[in-house]
C-alpha cells in the first residue's frame, strides 16, 4: 500500500492494532482509546556496538586488512516512550505534569493517586491504570452535571 497524501490521515488500524497519525512527528500505536488516549512510539536503540579486532589473514599474505570490512555486531534494545493523546488529537509526553494539564480540574485527586500508587512513567501498565483513572473522573463529573 502506498500513501501520498498523508496530511490527511489520522488513524490507521491494521488488524486489532490502531495507529494515531500525527505528520509531524509520525506514528504512535494506540494502547488505550478513551476521551484522553495512551499510545507509545516504539523505537529500536542502539545499545552498543561489539568490534572484532580487525585482524584477517589471509593465505600467505600476513595480516594485511586493507579494503576489507571489519566485522561488528550491534545490539538494539525496544524503546518505548509514552504519549497522551488528548480530545483536539494533539500528543503530549506522558508525564505528571502533562496529566495534570490534561485533567486540570482534578488536580488534587490525581496527585493523590500518583502518591499513593507511583506511577512509573515507562510502565505500560502503570499508565493505562492512570489513564483510565484520570478519564473516568470526568466521565463522573459529567454525570453530576
Amino acid at each position: 500500500m502506498s500513501i501520498t497524501n498523508t496530511r490527511e490521515i489520522k488513524l490507521v488500524n491494521v488488524g486489532d492494532v490502531t495507529f494515531f497519525h500525527d505528520y509531524k512527528t509520525g506514528y504512535y500505536e494506540v494502547v488505550l482509546e478513551l476521551p484522553v488516549s495512551l499510545a507509545v512510539k516504539n523505537t529500536f536503540d542502539l545499545e552498543k556496538i561489539e568490534f572484532s579486532n580487525g585482524a584477517r589473514t589471509t593465505a600467505g599474505t600476513g595480516t594485511d586488512t586493507r579494503g576489507l570490512v571489519l566485522q561488528y555486531d550491534r545490539l538494539y534494545k525496544l524503546g518505548q516512550t509514552f504519549f497522551f493523546i488528548d480530545l483536539n488529537n494533539t500528543i503530549h509526553k506522558a508525564t505528571s505534569n502533562n496529566i495534570l494539564k490534561l485533567f486540570s480540574g482534578h488536580n488534587d485527586k490525581i496527585k493523590e493517586y500518583l502518591n499513593k500508587y507511583r506511577v512509573n512513567f515507562q510502565s505500560k501498565e502503570d499508565l493505562i491504570r492512570l489513564t483510565t483513572f484520570c478519564n473516568q473522573l470526568n466521565a463522573d463529573l459529567k454525570k453530576k452535571q
